[in-house]
């Protein structure tokens, strides 16, 4: 009974392990600034790029700059958070249709 149960599922539900090792729910944001410093390249026009990583909690928004050396491992995070909730959502609308079949 329980291996045709996970049958309906989609293949990435049955390996919830294809993250990689983060998950991270929030958005990213490229920006770029001045430092200040004068004699900087900034100063005459090529801003410094910095990626941020935005998220609500508790009703507010919080923000935290990620490290360059950080930067494709916390992309993967919130690239692996969106597909887990994606397949998540698939799975329960599946639960749902097979809940409606049942009471027809």
């Amino acid at each position: 009974m329980a291996s045709e149960k996970f049958s309906v599922y989609p293949a990435g539900v049955l390996a919830l392990g294809f993250w990689r090792e983060w998950l991270l729910r929030g958005s990213l944001s490229d920006r770029s600034s001045k430092c200040g410093k004068p004699n900087c390249h900034c100063a005459n026009g090529e801003p410094h790029p910095s990626v941020y990583l935005l998220q609500s909690h508790d009703g507010k928004l919080r923000q935290i700059c990620v490290p360059k050396a950080w930067q494709d491992r916390v992309r993967h995070a919130v690239s692996d958070y969106r597909e887990l909730q994606r397949l998540l959502e698939e799975v329960s609308e599946l639960e749902w249709k097979r809940l409606q079949e049942r009471k027809s």
